[in-house]
């Protein structure tokens, strides 16, 4: 009796033990979320998967790319650095062009060269991508309007001092300085094109220059102190 006692014992035992282990292998333990994941809400995502949460202080994935976010902190946190202002100026078939730029810099010496980008989609770009020549005119302090009305819309020229250039490229009066040039290369450059310059002729006046910089307009100042 005693001996049939501890079979059915035994017995029981094992069953208990069969339907825990089937128990916890149908239920998963809980696990905690990592910083920053969040499980999916998509009902036809696998289960489990986890999605980041968008930070603009980390980098995105590189097989998804900027989100709007990281280009807003992106563009931001260019503003930081402070450019000059200027209006690239041609002409094409018959009719002044221009634009303001401030991604314009000094590429090299010798040769000297000169680059600046155009937006893909600007109105300007078939202008500028088939011109021979353009001048690029380095804006004066007192030039604010003139770079917020070559940044709009309509006729940018009207209400413009301007004088003729060389190869019928129209150029800035009161301009703080002026390279000529002659359109050598255009490149790719993600949704602008970069377009490069050897400068032909230039010349400079004294006198404070357009600056931007956190997205407004200031005048260059004198030389800090040693």
């Amino acid at each position: 009796m005693n001996r049939m006692s501890g079979v059915g014992t035994r017995a029981a035992d094992t069953a208990r033990t069969r339907a825990a282990d089937a128990a916890n292998t149908t239920r998963r333990p809980h696990r905690a979320e990592a910083p920053g994941l969040t499980r999916t809400p998509n009902s036809a995502a696998p289960p489990g998967t986890t999605t980041r949460t968008p930070d603009p202080a980390e980098p995105p994935p590189a097989a998804t790319g900027f989100t709007e976010q990281h280009r807003r902190a992106l563009r931001a946190t260019l503003g930081r650095f402070a450019t000059g202002v200027t209006v690239v100026t041609t002409t094409h078939r018959g009719t002044p062009v221009g634009v303001t730029i401030g991604s314009f810099t000094s590429l090299s010496l010798d040769p000297p060269l000169v680059l600046w980008c155009l937006r893909e989609t600007s109105a300007s770009r078939p202008a500028f991508t088939a011109a021979t020549h353009f001048a690029v005119n380095v804006l004066g302090a007192h030039q604010r309007d003139v770079a917020e009305r070559f940044a709009g819309r309509g006729d940018r020229f009207h209400g413009t001092a301007t004088r003729p250039g060389p190869y019928g490229v129209p150029l800035l009066d009161g301009a703080v300085a002026i390279l000529m040039c002659r359109r050598r290369r255009v490149l790719p450059g993600g949704d602008h094109v970069v377009l490069i310059g050897a400068v032909l002729t230039f010349h400079s006046t004294p006198g404070p220059a357009l600056i931007f910089h956190d997205g407004g307009f200031l005048a260059s100042g004198p030389p800090l102190e040693h």
